[in-house]
């Protein structure tokens, strides 16, 4: 069976302090914040988490919508990612293992 690094991803996020990470996507690009929703998985069990929705800087504290209504963040596909990195202790989780 395969490891679901979304579910390890979510239970360690909920216990941090600092919620700020740092994602690097298998493209290379860089997805830096925090966490601000995700989409589950309503078809299966795995992945628990199918997107993550990522913002930066002072939209982590707002309604996370602009003046038009659109939602303010980066979504991130779960299966585009190749490593996470928590800026509170500077581990990373890799999820190419």
């Amino acid at each position: 069976m395969e490891t679901d690094f979304s579910r390890i991803l979510y239970d360690r996020y909920l216990t941090l302090d600092n919620r700020n990470i740092e994602i690097t996507l298998k493209s290379g690009e860089k997805v830096k914040g925090v966490i601000a929703g995700f989409f589950r998985n309503e078809e299966c069990e795995q992945p628990y988490i199918t997107r993550w929705r990522v913002v930066t800087g002072s939209k982590q504290f707002t309604w996370n919508f602009d003046a038009f209504g659109t939602l303010q963040g980066t979504i991130v596909n779960n299966a585009d990612i190749a490593q996470v990195k928590f800026l509170q202790d500077n581990s990373v989780m890799d999820f190419s293992q």
